[in-house]
């Protein structure tokens, strides 16, 4: 309550330099508790298979194309395996071009992407619109 001064106790303590803010007049109990308290994490980072296939699963069938171009061009073997396991059609043509993972593969040097490709099934003999083959 107000003492003689007309102030709350509150009011004269952070007056004085006290009180129970962290960090006011150095007390720093409320930090303290802060840092020994531990939140329970809700999220735990999945491996990167799973997470691709986790991303993979709602797409449609042109974004599993679009996908499928970037991750065979790029290297990603986490992404084409997810979508290989998904079922995704291997022969698929991905773009204006004609051009199926196997061919994007090979032609930037993915060798082990293009092997995970020819195990499930593509054809290196599949053209593209120009006559190119994986």
């Amino acid at each position: 309550g107000p003492s003689a001064s007309g102030r709350p106790l509150a009011m004269r303590r952070r007056a004085a330099g006290g009180g129970s803010a962290a960090g006011v007049g150095g007390d720093d109990r409320g930090a303290e508790n802060a840092r020994r308290r531990r939140v329970p994490s809700k999220f735990r980072a999945l491996p990167p298979r799973e997470a691709a296939l986790e991303a993979t699963r709602a797409l449609s069938e042109q974004q599993r194309r679009d996908v499928a171009s970037a991750a065979a061009a790029d290297g990603d073997k986490a992404r084409i395996d997810a979508l290989l396991e998904l079922g995704f059609k291997v022969d698929a043509p991905l773009d204006e071009y004609g051009q199926t993972a196997a061919f994007l593969a090979a032609a930037n040097g993915h060798v082990d992407i293009l092997a995970a490709l020819l195990a499930h099934g593509a054809s290196p003999t599949c053209c593209a619109h120009g006559g190119g083959t994986a």
